[in-house]
């Protein structure tokens, strides 16, 4: 008990260390929706209350548990960032102590043939627990306040897969309570819905043999209901918000390119370099669009056999490589998102990473473990030695940097074009940070290299428009989003609100409403004004 504590205050303070430089950033990426102008995570009311657990205010995501927290923030901080940035900071140290406490009790069972296991189960969880804490690929979720759902979502992942465990030995409450930590994990993010077969793991894997199969595989059948429940209320909101269709990508192509997200993301677990926001991938066409997904598909394909062929010699291995490849399933692009591949998807699988990885360190490193080295082949003492040593310098000092490029939108952004400078996106997103901070020329000088590198993007023009009103050239503004107009093959809310002001200022007020009307039931937002303005406008000009 006394270690096990020791472990865990040694877990707190590596990574408070780490992630220490985090806590000053300002407000980042997605943060302005989900709380900055999110009213209804702006403290605790009925109001509020109904709002997050009736509806999706935000108008992308239904996370109550998540939004809860903000709530929690705001009554304490207000919107003062550093606060939000503690809680941040707070809840992964928690989602620490529950992975650390998880580790604990799988690696004495893995261990059950060595002379102590339990103290060798404690070294190996402490060491996997520890990669945890200093893996870059969670910086994203720490250092990005919109993305503590992530966070969250493995603090409950973690507990419950802790409390199932500890059902074996005392059935009842610790079960039931395993369940709920599902529930609000599901509530904190959706892809947890796979934890299902991370229970149907344990049980394969580590439940005490006495119980019968059949009886095993029965306690995870509330699991899979809970599961199919919430996928099916994460599938509704997603068709509310319009977050994706269907028709986004063809199944086979889907299928296709999930063996090669697989891929690149065991890469980034085992050398997480660089980091961005949006990593560039180009969905394949199908298993015969080239050579690409063929040989990733048969990669995967020798990694899952492998997993099964030493599932009993090499159990943590196994486990581990099993959990990480079933928690890739929900984000690796099987089903249809705008985001294939990031950092933050990583939250979970990472887990099964770390464990595997701190089983294969604890065995490979004769100072942690006496007597295994004499064993082991020469190339693969020093191959785990090499890769040890180059993780506990890198990995932290990568952790560090990583979190000043989320300083701010502009310190984030740039830090990605040095690694992506043909990335379209970012151009857009640095430019139109710019034109927020009222450096319109910076900004549309980004923007237009955007256009230059993709042709079909529209926000050069929108925003030349927007910069020509503020300027009181609205004549010359009207034109631009005319001509614009006339190239889209869709509605866009911020040009037919524009539209729609220019119009009211010259007097023109049927057009006006027109183009309100438009704004407002309009399809795709650029940020810079919402539907909900252009109804209030246009209920405004019906009024008088």
């Amino acid at each position: 008990m006394l270690k096990r504590r020791f472990h865990i205050l040694l877990l707190v303070i590596v990574a408070m260390a780490v992630y220490a430089n985090s806590l000053p950033n300002l407000f980042n990426f997605d943060d302005a929706q989900f709380v900055v102008a999110n009213s209804a995570v702006h403290g605790f009311s009925f109001h509020n209350l109904k709002a997050v657990f009736t509806s999706v205010p935000n108008a992308v995501e239904y996370l109550p548990v998540r939004d809860l927290t903000y709530m929690l923030d705001y009554e304490l901080w207000k919107l003062n960032p550093l606060g939000y940035h503690i809680s941040n900071l707070f809840y992964f140290v928690l989602a620490l102590i529950a992975l650390y406490l998880l580790f604990s009790r799988i690696f004495p069972i893995i261990f059950t043939g060595d002379e102590n296991p339990e103290t060798s189960g404690g070294r190996a969880a402490f060491i996997a627990a520890l990669i945890y804490a200093i893996h870059p690929v969670h910086v994203e979720s720490v250092a990005c306040i919109s993305q503590r759902k992530d966070i969250l979502s493995g603090l409950f992942y973690f507990t419950g897969l802790f409390l199932y465990i500890e059902s074996w030995k005392k059935p009842g409450a610790r079960y039931f309570l395993s369940l709920l930590m599902f529930l609000l994990a599901g509530l904190s993010k959706m892809t947890v819905v796979i934890m299902p077969v991370s229970v149907l793991l344990l049980e394969l894997y580590f439940a005490p043999q006495e119980i019968n199969s059949g009886k095993r595989l029965l306690r995870t059948i509330p699991f899979f209901v809970l599961a199919s429940a919430l996928t099916v209320l994460g599938i509704f909101i997603a068709r509310l918000t319009g977050v994706y269709t269907m028709a986004e990508a063809g199944l086979s192509s889907r299928i296709a390119g999930f063996f090669e997200v697989v891929l690149i993301n065991i890469k980034m677990l085992l050398f997480p370099y660089p980091l961005v926001v949006w990593h560039q991938f180009d969905m394949p066409a199908g298993f015969f669009s080239g050579a690409i997904p063929a040989l990733s598909l048969a990669a995967v394909a020798v990694l899952v056999y492998l997993v099964f062929r030493f599932r009993k010699k090499y159990k943590a291995l196994s486990f581990g490589f099993a959990w990480m490849l079933t928690s890739m399933v929900p984000v690796s692009g099987l089903f249809p998102t705008t985001v294939i591949v990031a950092e933050r998807y990583m939250f979970l699988p990472s887990a099964g990473f770390c464990l595997a990885a701190g089983w294969g360190l604890f065995r490979l490193l004769p100072v942690l473990n006496k007597g295994v080295f004499s064993r082991l082949p020469a190339w693969a003492v020093g191959a785990g030695a090499a890769w040890a040593l180059a993780m506990a310098v890198s990995f932290p000092a990568i952790t560090v940097e990583r979190n000043m490029d989320w300083k701010d939108k502009i310190s984030l952004y740039t830090a990605d074009l040095a690694h992506h400078p043909d990335l379209v996106k970012t151009y857009i997103c640095l430019g139109k940070e710019y034109i927020n901070n009222g450096n319109f020329q910076v900004g549309l000088a980004y923007l237009l290299r955007a256009k230059k590198l993709d042709p079909s993007d529209f926000e050069y023009d929108f925003y030349t428009a927007y910069y020509l009103y503020k300027n009181g050239q609205p004549d010359f503004a009207l034109a631009v989003l005319n001509n614009l107009r006339s190239q889209l093959h869709m509605e866009v809310v911020d040009v037919d609100y524009l539209a729609g002001m220019i119009y009211q200022g010259r007097g023109d007020i049927s057009k006006a409403k027109e183009f309100y009307l438009r704004a407002a039931h309009s399809g795709f937002p650029l940020g810079v004004y919402m539907r909900e303005q252009a109804l209030a406008a246009l209920n405004r000009l019906n009024a008088k």
